[in-house]
């Protein structure tokens, strides 16, 4: 079992979790490590805690990779230089897509895919209100993989982990 289900009760979706972080469902992520493993480490060197399942945690962790680096992103109030919607800007996944929106302001390159591992499901406000697709568009990118872990919403029900496509 991965590091990052230790923290899993069984009463709080631990299986579907399980299932998700062994491989089966993990968004068909098209030959890549399993995103379970590098969000896990990533959380642990910066001293967050666990993976949990709780929407109300606040403790998102998201991995960007372009342009041969990665960015990371965590949730918390920062300054950012991307326009995006009031409670977006906060989100991890808007974190990392500012760090390469600035490292390509200054590199002037454009275009290209990326990829963005989430340890949640996007929010409504990043995903369907549009917080993400901004930071594709202020970042010049041509797509954005996301691929994320399962959650629960505010009613408790399980969002199972899986993909999307994010184009500008």
């Amino acid at each position: 079992m991965y590091k990052i289900l230790q923290e899993v009760s069984a009463g709080s979706g631990g299986e579907e979790l399980a299932a998700f972080f062994e491989g089966e469902g993990n968004g068909g992520s098209g030959g890549l490590p399993p995103p379970e493993d590098e969000l896990a480490q990533g959380r642990e060197e910066l001293g967050m805690p666990p993976r949990s399942l709780n929407p109300d945690d606040k403790q998102t962790f998201a991995i960007l990779k372009a342009d041969g680096k990665e960015y990371w992103g965590i949730n918390g109030r920062k300054p950012i230089a991307i326009q995006v919607n009031a409670i977006s800007r906060d989100h991890a996944e808007i974190d990392a897509l500012n760090q390469l929106f600035l490292d390509r302001q200054a590199s002037g390159i454009r275009g290209g895919n990326a990829i963005l591992l989430v340890d949640r499901p996007p929010c409504p406000a990043c995903g369907t209100n549009g917080g993400i697709r901004s930071g594709v568009r202020a970042a010049w990118l041509d797509e954005l993989k996301v691929i994320f872990g399962p959650g629960l919403d505010s009613g408790g029900n399980l969002i199972p982990g899986g993909e999307i496509t994010i184009l500008p």
